[in-house]
């Protein structure tokens, strides 16, 4: 079963199944826009859950989420105009989907080497002063770190091409270049 829209308070609880003519079904997804602008503050998404449609949960009040290691799959803008403070990375997922995060108020984070794609923007405009990048990714996306607060970069030997706009509007000081992760 896939949620696909809600009506309800601040706070939501996804199920791990649901009934229907007397016949269970697990819940295993967030369909598009089921949580779009629903001025919820809290989620708890259940273990079932695999993937995670485009504009599933965004523009919200959420602070915090924690996405289950079982989820394969979060969709473009999913978690985008939020308000969220840190993120877990599942480690079912290989891939950021465009502007999957932007618009938070996110502080550091760390790309694990189970990430193989990177959309544009990802962690566009939030609140950035640390990013540790060991993604096998060689292309550091378009607006992927924009509008942070980002001091400094290293960037990994595995770095071929910088997008456009990648890092407009941060606080960068310092960059080092050919690091190995």
């Amino acid at each position: 079963a896939t949620v696909t829209s809600y009506t309800g308070g601040q706070s939501v609880v996804i199920p791990f199944s649901v009934s229907s003519n007397s016949i269970k079904y697990n819940v295993t997804s967030i369909s598009q826009n089921a949580f779009l602008n629903d001025s919820i503050n809290t989620i708890n998404i259940n273990m079932n859950i695999n993937s995670i449609g485009n504009y599933a949960c965004a523009s919200n009040n959420l602070v915090s989420v924690t996405v289950p290691n079982m989820v394969t799959s979060i969709g473009s803008y999913a978690f985008a105009n939020n308000k969220l403070t840190s993120l877990n990375i599942p480690s079912k997922l290989t891939s950021f989907s465009d502007y999957t995060y932007s618009n938070n108020t996110i502080t550091q984070i760390t790309i694990p080497s189970f990430i193989t794609s990177i959309g544009q923007g990802v962690f566009q405009t939030n609140n950035l002063t640390s990013v540790t990048y060991q993604s096998p990714v060689s292309t550091i996306s378009d607006f992927l770190f924009a509008n942070n607060k980002l001091p400094s970069f290293t960037f990994p030997s595995n770095i071929t091409s910088v997008g456009n706009y990648a890092f407009n509007n941060n606080l960068l000081a310092t960059i080092e270049i050919g690091r190995a992760h």
